[in-house]
């Protein structure tokens, strides 16, 4: 053999070998990848959601979890009025001592964010702010006038900067009022005029309460507003069954008319069972309170 045809079957082993190295190469992989159990061979899908599930959930409001809340103690907060209780009794002359009102007036005063202190007249109470006082004048009033004049002072000097009051007594045909037509404001200065106003009074004529009830109706303050409670005191008023219907449905009428949520507390000094019933009728229809002041003998 030359050496040209020894060449030859030397590549021509070559490229044996080689294919026969490949195809065990290849069978060796086949069998390692079909060796392989499905188990182990994860397929990743597309995870599908309905759009109704999507709009539920964007729609669904957010869970806010529960605040903690601590358990109160015991202990609480409480608010307590303290009226005045350290007034002086009125005494006769004092309202010619305008220092010693402004002293008394300072030590009754509230403070400013608190409501108005009650007013009194014969145990009669009320917590209003714009009274007016009307009185019976009339002779028949003599003997108690000292005990109403007194009482009447010390319900005015009760009274405190932010309240407003008038004074109206009355008798026969004649209406003597204080300080014109307003309600004015209870100032040291205008107690103090009140007092001597008071002073000046002595009962005479006969009774006629009528006209000054309606002329407390017609009263207002530098605001135009109404009294807010009538302290209507008399002994009587010498009136028939008929009078008194006439009375009671001209009163009611005006008091509709000029002064709808007004009150009128009604005081009746030793009077008549038919004048008692009467006053507790004017008491009632306006929201008052009817007091009667009576003595041993006539209980």
């Amino acid at each position: 053999m030359n050496y040209t045809g020894r060449k030859r079957h030397i590549k021509i082993g070559t490229w044996t070998v080689s294919i026969c190295l490949h195809l065990i190469a290849i069978v060796i992989f086949s069998r390692m990848a079909l060796s392989q159990s499905p188990k182990s061979i994860v397929i990743t899908r597309p995870v599908e959601t309905k759009i109704s599930r999507i709009k539920e959930i964007i729609e669904t409001p957010p869970v806010t979890p529960r605040p903690k809340i601590n358990t109160p103690s015991q202990k609480h907060t409480s608010f307590k009025l303290n009226l005045p209780t350290n007034l002086t009794p009125f005494q006769p002359g004092l309202g010619t001592k305008p220092e010693t009102l402004a002293a008394l007036a300072s030590t009754a005063a509230l403070p400013t964010e608190s409501i108005s202190s009650s007013v009194e007249f014969f145990g009669s109470r009320s917590y209003d702010r714009k009274i007016c006082y009307v009185v019976d004048a009339s002779g028949s009033m003599q003997g108690f006038y000292s005990n109403v004049r007194e009482n009447l002072k010390q319900s005015i000097q009760n009274l405190q900067p932010d309240q407003f009051f008038h004074i109206i007594f009355f008798t026969s045909d004649t209406l003597i009022r204080f300080d014109g037509n307003q309600l004015v404001r209870a100032k040291p200065s205008t107690k103090t005029a009140a007092y001597r106003f008071i002073d000046t009074i002595t009962p005479a004529g006969t009774t006629n309460a009528l006209d000054a009830l309606l002329c407390a109706m017609r009263l207002r303050d530098s605001f135009d507003n109404s009294a807010q409670i009538i302290y209507f005191l008399t002994d009587g008023f010498e009136l028939t069954s008929r009078q008194s219907s006439r009375f009671l449905y001209k009163l009611f009428e005006t008091r509709k008319n000029l002064a709808p949520r007004i009150k009128i507390n009604t005081i009746g000094f030793w009077t008549q069972p038919q004048d008692c019933e009467l006053l507790n009728k004017i008491a009632r229809q306006t929201g008052g309170t009817f007091t009667r002041i009576r003595t041993d003998s006539n209980e």
